[in-house]
C-alpha cells in the first residue's frame, strides 16, 4: 500500500520527520519516466505533497543508469 499523497507503487527510499525522499514511476505526456522527488507533509495535512526538488529519467535511461551506479557503488550494491 503506498502513503496518502504518493503516487502508486511509489517507494519511500528515506523519511525524515516532514520530509521524505520518493522513488516512483510515473507517466507524464503520453511518456513513462522514473522519478525521484523530494516529497513533505505540511502540519495541517495527512498527505505527502511533491516539491520541485527531484530529477526525472526517461525510462530508456534507466538501464544505463542502474549499470553507472554499478560502477559507481560496486560495495554499496554487492557488484563488486
Amino acid at each position: 500500500m503506498t502513503a496518502p499523497g504518493l503516487p502508486e507503487g511509489a517507494v519511500m527510499l528515506q523519511e525524515r520527520g516532514s520530509e521524505a525522499l520518493v522513488l516512483s514511476r510515473r507517466a507524464y505526456r503520453g511518456r513513462e519516466f522514473c522519478d525521484v522527488r523530494r516529497y513533505w507533509m505540511p502540519e495541517d495535512a495527512h498527505e505527502w505533497r511533491p516539491t520541485r526538488r527531484g530529477v526525472t529519467i526517461p525510462l530508456d535511461l534507466v538501464a544505463d543508469l542502474a549499470e553507472h551506479l554499478g560502477e559507481l557503488f560496486p560495495e554499496e550494491l554487492g557488484t563488486e
